[in-house]
């Protein structure tokens, strides 16, 4: 994935008369907010998880035998010697949001 600097990506709106001017504030705004959505869409280390009981998409250790995602959440465990643990799946390495569901299902 190519990643733009804000540099590139306003250059780019400029293009369309959108970067620079009046529209330069909301051209900003939409800069910050495409670039938290792209990274919404990147695996990221299991250390950030939600552990709130928010479904997440984990991914497991290599060589542990389960080779595929899951959707998971973290259980929080009444043994306060023992934080907790994540359903389905042993030791996962990397999370990321679930997509949005559509909007007809």
């Amino acid at each position: 994935m190519t990643t733009l600097t804000d540099d590139e990506l306003l250059a780019w709106l400029a293009g369309f008369g959108l970067g620079d001017g009046p529209h330069a504030e909301v051209c900003r705004q939409f800069s910050a907010r495409f670039r938290e959505l792209l990274a919404q869409q990147e695996w990221q280390p299991i250390e950030t998880a939600p552990k709130d009981g928010t479904k997440v998409i984990l991914w497991p250790k290599r060589n542990t035998g389960q080779d595929c995602y899951v959707i998971s959440y973290w259980h929080t465990l009444a043994n306060p010697n023992k934080p907790g643990m994540w359903v389905g799946l042993r030791n996962p390495t990397h999370w990321r949001p679930l997509p949005t569901p559509p909007k007809d299902g």
